[in-house]
């Protein structure tokens, strides 16, 4: 699997554009607002964001599809996980972030949703914390019937990124179906020529992602799981195939990693009437929100 400090944040920690930055919220007692610090790829300069600022735009530029309690979850996940960006530089040396869509998502500064100044208001300045740690949280679309850890994912672990049973989502239909002629599925995958999809088998990690596919004669040929399910189109590792010896079927749970806070997950439990700290607690067991500035 890729390296945990590289792809962490891939999914939440980036800039779309880096224009004079506007302020939704007044910066206090003249000082200044807390800021991140962001890579212009194409030039190597680096920008100040102010923090708030930042987390409205990944809000608004990824078009999250939550509102209320959900989308206020998803604002501190993605305050926290900044803040968490910030002091460790997991990514980029110099900087939390970086505006290339191909190594982080999306962020815009030019306009911002309503909705996404709401969430971003009500919970300013909250941070998820482990035993006084910040966490560094992240997000994904949907899950299957259970998140996945960090461990097993990127190969790093965190108290409060061990997967927990995903309830609210465990009777949701497949995502996507693919279907394959067992002839080709081996060079769709990457084989080589002459290689057989005999002997399909995959191993998963205990969240019942794929973590890796072994295929031909005695195991023959062998794929990350991650890897498969891009070369399949599949929106997740979290994927089941079968076979009759003529075509190959693939089911596929979610969309995302699985790490984190499911998206779709915190809307159903924000629609049963749960508060965000208390969607925040199901999928971050141990996490205590945190007031860390005003």
């Amino acid at each position: 699997m890729k390296n945990f400090s590289l792809y962490l944040f891939a999914l939440v920690l980036c800039v779309g554009l880096l224009p004079v930055v506007p302020r939704v919220f007044p910066v206090e007692d003249g000082g200044d607002a807390e800021v991140l610090h962001l890579l212009r790829t194409a030039t190597g300069e680096i920008a100040e964001v102010p923090l708030e600022d930042y987390v409205i735009g990944v809000l608004t530029a990824a078009g999250y599809p939550c509102d209320g309690e959900a989308l206020k979850a998803t604002a501190v996940c993605i305050r926290s996980g900044a803040r968490y960006c910030e002091t460790h530089r997991p990514t980029h040396r110099d900087a939390a972030a970086c505006d290339d869509p191909t190594c982080c998502a999306p962020f815009t500064l030019e306009s911002f949703d309503e909705s996404a100044v709401e969430a971003a208001a009500e919970t300013r300045g909250q941070t998820l914390t482990y035993e006084g740690e910040t966490v560094p949280a992240t997000t994904f679309a949907s899950g299957g019937k259970k998140t996945a850890s960090a461990k097993a994912v990127y190969g790093t672990d965190f108290p409060c990124l061990r997967g927990v049973e995903n309830t609210v989502e465990a009777d949701e239909p497949p995502t996507k179906t693919v279907r394959v002629a067992a002839d080709d599925l081996p060079k769709l995958l990457g084989a080589p020529d002459g290689s057989t999809a005999d002997g399909l088998f995959l191993a998963k990690e205990p969240s019942g992602r794929v973590a890796e596919v072994t295929f031909g004669l005695g195991g023959t040929w062998r794929l990350d799981g991650a890897d498969a399910a891009a070369r399949l189109g599949l929106p997740s590792c979290f994927f089941e195939a079968e076979t009759d010896g003529t075509w190959v079927t693939v089911r596929c749970e979610g969309e995302g990693d699985g790490v984190g806070l499911s998206r779709r997950g915190a809307q159903k439990l924000a629609e049963t009437g749960k508060t965000y700290a208390e969607i925040l607690q199901f999928y971050f067991p141990g996490g205590e929100i945190r007031q860390t500035t005003e």
